[in-house]
């Protein structure tokens, strides 16, 4: 029999309310269900950029002549 790895790292998008997935291969290995906690380690390794806003939208007050 096997042992199991300490850790497997894991790339996983943060998604509404602050959330991430553990993915399916992962949770299997270590035979993690819903209601259990983890120890995550985390590094970023990217942002997404914020868009601009464009001049002259709806939301902007236009300019008084």
């Amino acid at each position: 029999m096997s042992e199991l790895p300490e850790e497997i790292p894991f790339i996983a998008e943060v998604i509404q309310g602050g959330r991430i997935t553990i993915p399916d291969e992962v949770r299997e290995i270590f035979d993690i269900k819903e209601g259990y906690f983890v120890l995550c380690k985390l590094r970023v390794i990217a942002r997404r950029q914020k868009k601009p806003k464009s001049k002259g939208s709806k939301t902007d007050p236009k300019p008084q002549d």
